[in-house]
């Protein structure tokens, strides 16, 4: 799915540029996303950029079991390498999303034991992700990191507080 919010029209009878409507908007990757070219890419932020757009936040580098990235000892495609090459033709900043569980809100709501294993497994795989991603915080385009999990204030509260 491509996300992206609009806050205005164009004017098709205008010579100008396009105004810009919006300045940063997410991207949830997509499984038939990895087989876009590199030109593909090129040309979608191209056009994105000529509506404004300056910030992408990719909302996920992995969503489940499925990754969007080369990383260090994988070969799950280039998605993510096209993206911030087209990125940087057109000038646009990234900020990388990590893993997105489609099932948090059912692993949370268990038992305060399984959500305590539930987190330390996620803390384990975000570690080893951002080891797979490590290289791409020091592309001209990165503009940080993106944690996807929710956090709302009904399944949060009265939970006891981290010792500091």
């Amino acid at each position: 799915m491509v996300l992206l919010a609009f806050t205005g029209l164009a004017n098709a009878d205008s010579d100008q540029a396009c105004p810009a409507f919006f300045k940063e908007s997410f991207l949830q990757p997509t499984n038939a996303q990895k087989a876009w070219s590199e030109d593909k890419w090129t040309r979608l932020l191209g056009e994105w950029r000529a509506l404004g757009l300056e910030s992408l936040i990719l909302q996920w580098s992995r969503y489940g079991d499925t990754d969007f990235h080369s990383g260090k000892t994988a070969s799950y495609g280039e998605l993510l390498d096209r993206i911030f090459k087209a990125a940087r033709n057109h000038d646009i900043q990234l900020t990388l999303g990590l893993k997105y569980d489609p099932a948090f809100w059912e692993r949370i709501e268990k038992s305060t034991a399984h959500r305590a294993v539930y987190f330390e497994q996620r803390r384990m795989e975000r570690a080893h992700l951002l080891e797979g991603l490590a290289h791409y915080a020091h592309h001209p385009n990165f503009a940080g990191w993106y944690l996807p999990d929710e956090i709302d204030d009904i399944n949060w509260r009265g939970l006891p507080s981290a010792p500091s």
